[in-house]
């Protein structure tokens, strides 16, 4: 899931600043579609991160961290 959304974001957003940089007219509609799908999964990305050796904590609470993590990225995924 964090693969997919990661896709999603930074293509939509690299796609969407492209546009923006070289197209004169930009319509309402195409950022009423691009913000809340960089939003959306910006935030899928953030909840499904397993990124806990960063923190520095230890591996017991690593296990409890991903047990988490995985469970937010469940229920992102059924929400969405």
């Amino acid at each position: 899931m964090y693969k997919a959304a990661a896709f999603v974001f930074w293509t939509t957003l690299v796609l969407y600043l492209i546009t923006l940089a070289t197209v004169s007219y930009v319509g309402v509609y195409f950022t009423y579609v691009a913000v809340p799908v960089i939003i959306t999964s910006g935030l899928v990305m953030k909840l499904c991160s397993l990124s806990t050796k960063e923190s520095g904590i230890g591996e017991d609470e690593e296990i409890e961290m991903v047990a988490v993590s995985r469970k937010r990225c469940a229920l992102a995924s059924r929400s969405a």
